[in-house]
Parts: structure tokens; sequence; C-alpha cells
């Protein structure tokens, strides 16, 4: 599942924007306001990472694709090219990364040994990208993320074979990761990522006793052989990185720059250069700060550990991006209309595409998705049931034929002869049942449905969550389907966690995010911008 999606100079979003996201998230705002561009940018990367083209690194255009963007200045904020794009996701793929627990008590923090722990639940990936005339859109970097927080853990640039001579100490500093630029290093220096990664969750989970203890902190608790003066240049920079953390500003160029000095030799006054720096030193010089670390145990489990290797530390990362980017489906706001004749394409899709075309063929392919297709258009209110009908033993040619359950025996009629609407709501309906473990991207799934069963849309999402793993990010402007989803929250029947509801806003900087939190008793937690849905009561009065 995705935890959030983040964005900065996309389309209408300029500022920093992180979006937290839920099994069911709700996208609510004006038009215009910057809600599809959020569904756009996930499109954006699937889009890329499936195009085969090893030099494309960001595939605006692609005839037949899932979205057009125009070009990079098209997409990018304001259309200023000279901006850097950013976009982000966290999920819950597993990542083997380091994490110290929480202790209960801040007294505690200062005495009791942290525990640490390899954490699997989340990971996450943020990727820049930049625009000139002569190289056209290449990556400016790559961060390996928290999973949570949207916190850049490792932020790695190009490195190109040709400067490849002027630092060869390191080898672990540079990375393959992605087709079209072979290597990466990490930003200013060659830190390893296993190094920067330990570093951030050590300073990230105890940066509260971190703070309070700084200042009584002496060279010789941590067996530095530097001057005074030396040692409070390390104090400053540690204190700089936990005040931005404590703020929630990125410390990535805070934390560069403390580990850079620990680079150059001042632990124990041995020259990095030559013996290394690694994991453990920084480990020493951290949690020292603390008291009462057994740091033997601490290098133990360590050294025991695989995630401080960097390559598969960055292989995992790749594959957990590019395997929830394949359990996108996006389902655009105007699904294809009804046609009288179906073809059976010769393959078995994944899904009903973006615009619905496919979804004969996902019925066709299996008889309990056919059934439970029906169920929903019933329990929908819908009085038709689906059924096929090929036309000869050997066509490839069928019908998509309704039967009116109202009329006794039934009546089959051609699925181009009942109202418009369910082939609207046709493809949501097969695109849930039909498949497992899926991200769902639905524009405006109320087009052309009756309110009531805009409503009943809110069932189908909380029990394909349930049923199929499911995760839907869903853009509207439906009353009726957050009515539903609120009710079935003070029914017990879902999480108030389980949903995320996003207020999309546009201002003279750009478009801001901000989610609206409902209570256990389906009550929000603020106050609806501009008032809930105003507009019926204005129309009464």
């Amino acid at each position: 599942m995705l935890n959030y999606i983040h964005l900065e100079n996309f389309r209408a979003f300029g500022q920093p924007t992180t979006i937290p996201l839920a099994p069911i998230t709700l996208l609510f705002g004006e038009n215009s306001a910057g809600k599809t561009s959020v569904l756009h940018a996930l499109s954006l990367l699937k889009q890329s990472a499936d195009n085969e083209d090893p030099e494309a690194v960001l595939v605006v255009r692609d005839p037949g694709g899932l979205v057009d963007l125009g070009s990079f200045e098209e997409l990018i904020f304001d259309h200023d090219i000279k901006r850097t794009l950013r976009i982000g996701l966290g999920w819950n793929e597993p990542l083997r990364r380091l994490r110290f627990h929480r202790l209960p008590k801040s007294k505690e923090r200062l005495q009791a040994k942290p525990q640490l722990a390899i954490a699997e639940e989340s990971a996450g990936r943020e990727v820049c990208f930049r625009y000139s005339k002569t190289a056209g859109i290449s990556r400016d970097s790559i961060a390996i993320c928290d999973g949570l927080l949207a916190q850049p853990l490792v932020r790695l640039r190009p490195y190109h074979e040709s400067t490849a001579n002027q630092s060869t100490d390191h080898d672990h500093g540079r990375l393959p990761l992605l087709p079209g630029e072979s290597s990466f290093r990490l930003r200013g220096s060659d830190l390893a990522p296993a190094e920067f990664e330990l570093a951030r969750s050590l300073l990230f989970n105890y940066r509260d006793a971190f703070w309070t203890a700084i200042s009584a902190v002496k060279p010789s608790r941590i067996g530095l052989r530097v001057t005074e003066g030396r040692f409070k240049r390390l104090l400053d920079l540690l204190s700089e990185v936990i005040e931005c953390m404590r703020r929630s500003i990125d410390a990535d160029e805070a934390l560069t720059n403390l580990l850079e000095e620990i680079w150059r030799g001042v632990f124990r006054g041995r020259g990095a250069r030559t013996l290394g720096v690694g994991p453990f030193d920084i480990t020493d010089l951290l949690t020292a700060t603390l008291g009462g670390v057994d740091l033997q145990q601490a290098r133990r489990e360590l050294s025991q550990s695989k995630a401080l290797c960097p390559d598969e530390q960055i292989s995992k990362n790749e594959y957990g991006w590019r395997e929830v980017l394949s359990r996108l489906s996006p389902i655009g706001p105007f699904r294809q209309p009804a046609s009288r004749l179906y073809t059976h394409t010769g393959v078995n899709p994944r899904g009903v595409g973006r615009q619905g075309e496919l979804v004969a063929d996902m019925l066709r392919m299996s008889a309990s998705t056919l059934e439970r297709t029906n169920d929903w258009l019933k329990a929908f209110g819908i009085h038709h049931r689906v059924k096929l009908r090929a036309l000869g033993r050997r066509s490839d040619f069928y019908e998509v034929r309704l039967r009116d359950t109202r009329r006794g025996g039934g009546l089959d009629v051609a699925f181009t002869d009942v109202g418009f609407g369910i082939s609207q709501v046709l493809p949501i309906v097969v695109q849930c049942v039909a498949t497992r473990h899926n991200i769902i991207t639905i524009e405006q799934p109320e087009v052309h449905i009756h309110p009531r069963l805009q409503a009943e849309i809110g069932d189908l999402l909380v029990d394909c969550v349930r049923r199929n793993g499911h995760q839907f990010i869903v853009e509207t402007h439906s009353e009726h389907l957050i009515l539903r989803l609120r009710r079935l929250v003070r029914e017990g029947k879902v999480k108030p966690a389980e949903i995320s509801v996003i207020y999309v806003d546009r201002g003279r900087h750009g478009s801001t995010a901000q989610r609206i939190g409902i209570n256990p008793d389906g009550t929000f937690e603020r106050e609806w911008p501009g008032g809930f849905f105003p507009e019926r009561m204005r129309e009464l009065l």
C-alpha cells in the first residue's frame, strides 16, 4: 500500500507537498485546484517505468498511454524549466533498514540501551528531474526515503565514468541503480548509504535525548583524540541536524556535513581515507551521548545484518518502486461507451484499462468475476444481470447482454440499449472484483451515476479493501460518496484511519493539500474549508 505521495514543482504543486494516503483516499476540491495532478503524477511514474526505452527517464507523452502531459515545460510549475521536479512515494513493501525503538519516557532515554531492530514494513523513494536544451529530461538525483515520513535517508546523484578517477578510494559510493544512468553517488561525499541511513535512524528516533545530553558530552567519553575546539565543531553540526529534525525540516544537508566531518578523520584520530569510516564508528559517536550503550552488542548485531549492504539496499528499493507501480490501475473520468459487438483481444488483461476498454475481456476471463459483478449490480439496485453471448462457436466476436430481472423470465437487451450510467460504473466494479492487491485510482466515479448509486460505491470500496486487498485513490466531487463512508465509520464497519480525506486548494503560490480527519462518530475533525457542500443550503435559503 502507498503511504504517501510527495510532489514539488509538478503542475499546480509548487511548494513541497506530502499527501498522506490510506486504504481509501478521497481527493476533494474545486475545479482546477490540482486534484487530478495527484493521480497524473502516479500515472506518469507508471508510464515511465513501463517504457522500454532505457534512455527515457520520464515519459511525459505516450500515444495510447496512461497520460499526456505535453512536455516538461508544460508539467513544471509556472512553466519554469529551471526548476527541479520532485516526485516521491512511500509504500509498505519492505526495505530492510536499521531502526531504533523509541523508549517510553524521555528520562529513560538517557539511561536505557537502544534496541537495534531491522524494520521491513515501509520504504520510499524520491526522484528529481531536470531539463536542459542539450540533454532533455534527466534524473538530477534519487533519494531512498522513510516510507512513512517522506524523510530522505540517502540521496544519490548521477556518477559518470569520465569522473571515475577523481575519487576511487571507496567504490561503494558508486551504485548501479537505474537504466539510462549507469551509476549514482551520494551527494557531497563518498559516504556509504548504510552509514547515512544508520546515522539518520539514530538521530531521528533519539533526537530529544540527544538534545538533552549533547551539551554534557566530553571527547574522553567516546575516545575522541581531538581538540576541544574541533569536538565543539562536531557537536555544533550534530545540534544542527537534530534541530532540523525537531522542526521537521529536511536534514539531508546538515547530516551530510556532520558525516563529512567524521570522514575527515576526527574519530579516534584515524585517517578515514586510509582506514575507512564505517557505520560502527557513527554508532559509537552518536549513541555514546545516551549513556550505558552496549556498543559491542550493537556491533555484533550490525555485522550480522545484510541491511548494511548498499547494493542490496538499493536493489530492494528499486524492486519495491517498480513493484508498486506495476500494481497501479488507473481508471479515467470518462469510461468508454458501450458497444454492440466486442472482439476478443487474444490476451488476458490485468485490468479494464484507463477508459474501461477491456472490461468485456475481463468478464470473459472468469465466471467468478462475472458472478461477483452481477452481485454488486444487484446491491446497487441495478435490475440487470450481465451475460456474454458468443457469435458462433469459433468466433472471436461476442456481445455483452443485460437481462432485465424485473420482467419475470427476463428480457435480454444489448449493452448499448440501457442507460449510459451502467457503462460508466461497470468498469469500476469489474476492476475491483477481478483483481487483487491493486492500487486503483479513479477519476470522478460519480459521472453519469444516480446519487444513490454514488453512495453505494462507498460500500464497494470498503468491501474490496477487505476482500481483495485493494487501495483506492479517488478524485471526486460526490457529497453522497463521502456521506456513505462517514456512515460506515460511525457504524464501525471501517476505521477512521482507513480513510484519508484530502482537500486540495489553489492559492497564489500553487496548490496545497490538507487532510481532514474523520472521528469515530463519523464527524470531521476540523471544519470543512468553506463549509461542507454549502450549495444546497444556499439554494434552499
